[in-house]
């Protein structure tokens, strides 16, 4: 099931038009602020894998 999951995911990424793209990357970068002022380190760390799968930081 994780495996469908990540492989629908992966697509959904490949055709996703580029306004939903900016709009998720830039809740998630809100999102990595709020994960920064708590004091659970797996928040950071969730939170920096969803903007590594977005591919938020390329440029």
């Amino acid at each position: 099931m994780k495996k469908l999951l990540a492989n629908i995911l992966i697509n959904m990424l490949t055709v996703v038009t580029p306004e939903i793209r900016k709009a998720i990357c830039e809740a998630l970068m809100a999102l990595r602020e709020r994960a920064k002022q708590t004091a659970n380190p797996w928040d950071d760390i969730f939170v920096d894998i969803l903007i590594r799968i977005m591919a938020c930081e390329e440029k």
